[in-house]
């Protein structure tokens, strides 16, 4: 099996960039550990939020074409998106403490960070 010669270079590209975001996470969760007493009195923490990045197409009664197709798989998408948000809502109201919240809130962040990275 021949490989083309673009294959090093998104390979590269995704592990930079899989490098990269590693590198953002251990730093966010190091500040997080060095959080000071100033710091416990920041605004308080929401429940993280999946945002799609696609503009979605229209998902016909009958799908026939490939665009129609991936309307319905992007509203699948979008369904199963809001279905997850509303329980990450549900369970963070039900964190009270802030250290709990914000173990919640790095745990759900880490968990869209993976799933985002096994997309590509």
């Amino acid at each position: 099996m021949r490989r083309s010669a673009q294959e090093p270079t998104q390979c590269r590209d995704r592990c930079s960039c899989r490098s990269g975001l590693c590198i953002a996470i251990a730093t966010a969760l190091v500040a997080g550990m060095l959080v000071t007493p100033a710091a416990a009195a920041s605004p308080p923490l929401k429940p993280p939020v999946i945002h799609e990045k696609f503009t979605p197409l229209p998902c016909p009664k009958t799908p026939k074409t490939t665009v129609d197709l991936e309307g319905c798989a992007e509203k699948a998408i979008l369904t199963t998106d809001r279905a997850i948000n509303a329980k990450v809502k549900t369970i963070f109201g039900l964190l009270r403490a802030r250290a709990a919240r914000q173990s919640f809130v790095t745990s759900e962040l880490a968990w869209l960070l993976k799933a985002t990275l096994s997309q590509h």
